[in-house]
């Protein structure tokens, strides 16, 4: 028979060699979201996020407050938009009841279908050396930079310019690690 002190070396040994570390699972698209974002979003594919949106009962019973028409009325700019694959949105605090967004996606030349857009409008700004790109649709304004193989777009230019700011990834807040 075999010792019971070897048995449980044993044991323990495989068991030890069984564990695996435990592996980050990080999107990339998380290092283009502030990392004081209120709320985090993500996106599979915007057409169904959009029908899920629109047909939400918790949702429609928001729809009289004000922040609610607030932050509707700076994401109608987005109707517009040409999402494939995944995407974040998210949502930051700047100053009370003042809610921006800002929305991460793959890279594409054609983000917006111009043809489908009244009142389009395109301008280049410049901040820090950085490219910010202003389209202006009607009278709500988006504010967008493109950085890596990433299109990173803002109700607010204040958070472009600050992504313009910061040349590298954003802290990752420790609540989204995994």
């Amino acid at each position: 028979t075999v010792p019971m002190a070897l048995r449980v070396s044993v044991f323990l040994c495989v068991l030890l060699l069984s564990c695996t570390p435990e592996q980050r699972i990080n999107s990339p698209l998380l290092d283009h979201i502030p990392s004081d974002a209120a709320v985090i979003v993500k996106i599979n594919n915007l057409t169904n996020f959009r029908s899920e949106l629109r047909n939400n009962a918790f949702l429609q019973h928001l729809e009289n407050t004000s922040l609610y028409k607030t932050v509707s009325k700076k994401m109608d700019v987005l109707q517009y938009a040409q999402i494939e694959g995944e995407s974040l949105l998210s949502f930051v605090e700047l100053g009370k009841d003042n809610l921006e967004f800002i929305l991460v996606a793959s890279l594409r030349d054609d983000f917006f279908n111009k043809e489908q857009v009244p009142d389009y409008s395109v301008e280049t700004l410049t901040y820090d050396n950085e490219e910010i790109i202003k389209i202006t649709i009607g009278p709500q304004e988006l504010f967008g930079i493109q950085r890596d193989s990433f299109s990173i777009w803002s109700s607010s230019k204040i958070l472009m310019e600050n992504r313009a700011r910061s040349k590298g990834p954003s802290p990752l807040a420790p609540d989204l690690e995994r």
